[in-house]
C-alpha cells in the first residue's frame, strides 16, 4: 500500500472513495466489534449517513443487519416514521407525530410523553429482529435510532444492547440521541466505542471513513487522511486558513478545526507574523487551547496562558550589523524586542537602500540571519535557525509527538521544509511552487474543510480501535 508521491495534486485522492475492496471477511474470522454512535442535531443527515455505509457495504456484498427509521411528510401533513429491516428489506410503519400532548406516556407517565404515538406491532416486530441480530455474525450492524425510549422508558428498542453486546460485528452503527449518550456508554462497559457528531462535512465522510477502519476496503494515499489521523495539526495562516481580508478562506473552516481538536489533536498556528497576531488568528478560529509559532519560528507560546515555550533571538553580533547597516543607510528600524533578544528586525526605505542592505548584510556574514522581502522597500532579519520546521520539531520533542504523526497546512515557500518535515505535508490553493513540491498532497482552498473534517473522522475512529 503505497502512498501519493510527495508534490501530486490530489484533489480526487484525498478521499479513499475509489480504494479497492479488501479481501471479503473469513466466516467465522475475528470481528472488529466497533461501536460507532452517531449523534447530531435534526436534519444533520444521521438517518441518511446510515444509509449511504449501508450502500457502500451491500457494494461489496457483504453482510448487514439491523433497523433503520425514516421520517416522511405525508400529503395530509402527517409526518411519520417507518422502520426498514435491513437483512429483509421489509417496511412497517413505526410512529406518527401527534405532539406532546397526545403521544405516548415515557415510561408510567409520570416524566411525561413523547411526542410519537407507537405501533406496538412494528416495535414488537423490531424487537423481534433485534433479538435475530443478537445472536447473529454480520460486517455490519446499523440501529436507528435509541434515545430516551429505550433508555428511559424501556421500550422501543429496549433490546438494542443485547444485541450490540451479543452479535458479532465489524462495525455496529447507532443512532443516538445526545441526551442518553453517557447511559449507553456506561451499559456497554468496556466495549470499543466512537461518538462522531455529525455536520455538514462529516455526514458525507463516515461511509468510506467507516470503509476503510472496518477493512472493507486497501488503504491508498496518506493514512493518516483515512485510517490514522494525526495528533498535531500545525497550520500557516496567512494564504492557507485565512485569505487577505482575515476571514476564513472556505466556509466550515472554524467548525473542522475543532472537530479534530475535540477529537484529540493538539492545535498549532504558525505564521511569519507578531506573536500577537497569531494568538488574535486564534482567537478568531475559536481556539483556547494549543500553541502559536510566531515570527517564522522565533517565538513558540501556549494559545491558553500565553506562556512563553522558546525564544531563538538574532545572535548580539548580527542583531548590531543590521542596526549599523540601517542606520549607515538612512532606513527606518523597526525592533521586536524580547527578554532574549531582538527576534526580528524590520528595515524600511527606499527599494534601492534596501537592497544595499540585503547586499551589506551578505557580506557581514549572512549565514548567522534569515532575510525576508515582503516588498522591495521592506526586509526583515532574524535568526536563521528560526524556522517554523525547527520550532516544530522542538514543540513536538517537547509534547512526544513524533513528526510521522503531524499534519502541516501551508501554502508559501517559507512553508515547504516543514510540509516536508511532517508526516502529512498538506499544500493549500495555488501557493508557490516549493511548497506543492514539499507537500504529500494539495488541495484547493474550497476543500480545506473537508480536509480537516476527514483528518477529524480519522482521528475519532482511530481512538475506537
Amino acid at each position: 500500500m503505497g502512498s501519493l508521491a510527495r508534490g501530486s495534486v490530489a484533489r480526487a485522492d484525498v478521499s479513499p472513495e475509489h480504494a479497492p475492496a479488501a479481501p471479503a471477511p473469513t466466516p467465522g474470522a475475528p470481528r472488529k466489534n466497533l461501536i460507532v454512535l452517531v449523534t447530531g442535531a435534526p436534519g444533520a443527515g444521521k438517518t441518511a449517513a446510515c444509509r449511504r455505509t449501508v450502500e457502500v457495504a451491500r457494494g461489496r456484498g457483504l453482510r448487514v443487519a439491523g433497523l433503520i427509521s425514516e421520517s416522511q411528510e405525508l400529503a395530509s401533513g402527517r409526518v411519520v416514521q417507518t422502520v426498514v429491516n435491513l437483512r429483509t428489506g421489509e417496511r412497517r410503519r413505526l410512529a406518527v407525530f401527534v405532539g406532546v400532548a397526545e403521544g405516548d406516556p415515557i415510561g408510567g407517565g409520570v416524566a411525561g410523553r413523547f411526542s410519537w404515538q407507537f405501533v406496538g406491532d412494528a416495535v414488537r416486530w423490531g424487537r423481534h429482529e433485534l433479538t435475530r441480530c443478537a445472536a447473529s455474525d454480520v460486517d455490519l450492524l446499523v440501529i436507528d435510532q435509541l434515545g430516551p425510549l429505550e433508555m428511559v422508558a424501556g421500550s422501543g428498542w429496549s433490546n438494542a444492547v443485547p444485541a450490540l453486546l451479543g452479535a458479532r460485528y465489524d462495525v455496529a452503527l447507532v443512532v443516538v440521541n445526545p441526551l442518553v449518550v453517557d447511559e449507553l456508554r456506561r451499559v456497554l462497559g468496556g466495549r470499543a466505542v466512537v461518538e462522531v457528531p455529525l455536520d455538514e462535512d462529516s455526514g458525507e465522510l463516515l461511509p468510506e471513513c467507516l470503509a476503510v477502519r472496518a477493512g472493507w476496503k486497501m488503504v491508498i494515499g496518506p493514512r493518516m487522511l483515512s485510517l490514522d489521523g494525526p495528533d498535531l495539526l500545525a497550520t500557516d495562516l496567512d494564504g492557507t486558513l485565512l485569505g487577505s481580508t482575515g476571514d476564513a478562506v472556505a466556509p466550515r473552516i472554524e467548525t473542522a478545526l475543532w472537530s479534530l481538536v475535540d477529537a484529540g489533536a493538539t492545535f498549532c498556528v504558525c505564521t511569519g507574523r507578531p506573536s500577537d497576531f497569531a494568538h488574535a488568528a486564534a482567537k478568531a478560529l475559536s481556539a483556547d487551547r494549543g500553541y502559536a509559532i510566531a515570527y517564522g519560528g522565533a517565538e513558540t507560546s501556549d494559545l491558553g496562558s500565553g506562556q512563553v515555550i522558546d525564544r531563538i533571538p538574532l545572535p548580539r553580533a548580527a542583531a548590531d550589523a543590521v542596526r549599523n547597516i540601517a542606520h549607515g543607510l538612512g532606513l527606518d528600524l523597526a525592533t521586536h524586542d524580547s527578554p532574549a533578544g531582538a527576534l526580528r528586525l524590520v528595515l524600511s526605505g527606499g527599494a534601492h537602500g534596501v537592497e544595499h542592505a540585503v547586499l551589506a548584510l551578505r557580506e557581514a556574514g549572512g549565514e548567522q540571519t534569515a532575510m525576508l522581502r515582503p516588498t522591495p522597500g521592506v526586509l526583515a532579519v532574524q535568526a536563521a535557525d528560526a524556522t517554523k520546521e525547527r520550532a516544530l520539531a522542538a514543540l513536538t520533542k517537547h509534547l512526544r509527538i513524533p513528526p510521522a504523526k503531524v499534519a502541516y497546512f501551508g501554502d508559501a515557500a517559507d512553508d515547504a521544509p516543514a510540509l516536508a518535515w511532517a508526516g502529512l505535508g498538506v499544500a493549500v490553493g495555488d501557493g508557490s511552487a516549493e511548497a506543492g513540491d514539499a507537500a504529500d498532497i494539495v488541495v484547493p482552498r474550497q476543500s480545506v474543510a473537508e480536509t480537516l473534517a476527514r483528518l477529524a473522522l480519522a482521528r475519532r475512529l482511530r481512538a475506537g480501535g
